[in-house]
């Protein structure tokens, strides 16, 4: 059996502070996933985070980061992925339905961009434009409420353990047999084109998209369960409801893509490395 283990450093005596192992499943989309971990740099970018969030009180700020939404649209108007709506004027007047249709408009767009029976030449700064907008989506629907946030949001229960700088990927879009709803303490992380089940069901959109059928690539990247509150949302009436709502199931949905399980006793060692997880750089390593 391989496992896989994160290594957290102190930033200032450069000592090894502790280890922290898990053992992997062995099936063709766990070793595809350390393909990716092998093909890319050890360091990785750790932090707190939990897959509904609370919803965030509004900055003073928020003008400015919705004015540079409406700014990257303008400029789409410019090239063949023109966006067929017009944004309403002011942020007070967004609601977490036009985030789906915009973060629905980057899905497609990237894939026709990206799609190799097409080549495009000079795609660099539309694919940036394309990413921006993506980013600032993600950043203003953390200030939407829905229900599913204000009813579940959770500050943190996971540590994202993801690539730090480029990063090469791997496909597993073949292998998405392997999702499962069944518990694991280490995940694929979330960074895919579209949206997992969970980020669809926190923002209400559709699991039957083509954008929330389960991971395409993966770079390495992974997430370390503190909680069994994936699990508890599965289980919940909401979610059940909702995927009921799009006219699916739980057999007919992708969720997590489980790697593995904590080493007896790595779970508590974690859990107060997080308390200082400020001091620490992680790299990760293969031990086959």
């Amino acid at each position: 059996m391989s496992r896989v283990a994160y290594t957290f450093v102190d930033r200032e005596t450069n000592e090894t502070a502790d280890v922290i192992e898990f053992d992997l499943l062995d099936n063709p989309g766990v070793r595809a996933w350390q393909y990716a971990v092998m093909l890319n740099r050890p360091e990785r970018f750790a932090f707190l985070a939990s897959p509904i969030q609370i919803p965030k009180p509004l900055s003073t700020d928020i003008s400015g980061k919705y004015q540079l939404l409406k700014d990257i649209v303008s400029k789409l108007a410019d090239t063949d992925f023109t966006y067929p709506e017009i944004l309403p004027e002011n942020f007070d007047q967004v609601d977490q339905e036009l985030m789906n249709r915009l973060h629905r408009h980057f899905t497609n767009s990237c894939l026709d961009l990206w799609d190799p029976r097409y080549p495009r030449k000079n795609t660099t700064d539309l694919d940036h434009l394309l990413q921006n907008l993506n980013s600032v989506i993600h950043e203003l629907e953390q200030y939407l409420p829905t229900k599913i946030k204000t009813t579940h949001g959770r500050a943190t229960t996971e540590l994202w353990a993801i690539c730090s700088g480029l990063e090469l990927s791997y496909d597993i879009f073949p292998l998405r047999q392997y999702h499962s709803y069944e518990p694991a303490d280490l995940i694929i992380d979330g960074h895919i084109l579209g949206k997992t089940l969970l980020e669809s069901f926190t923002c209400l959109d559709n699991p039957t998209s083509w954008d929330t059928r389960g991971h395409m690539r993966t770079n390495g990247g992974a997430i370390m369960m503190l909680e069994p509150f994936r699990q508890e949302i599965y289980a919940s009436q909401d979610f059940v409801d909702w995927l009921t709502q799009h006219g699916t199931d739980k057999n007919r949905s992708f969720a997590d893509f489980p790697l593995g399980y904590f080493v007896s006793g790595h779970k508590q060692k974690l859990k107060q490395l997080i308390k200082t997880l400020h001091k620490y750089s992680v790299k990760v390593h293969i031990q086959l």
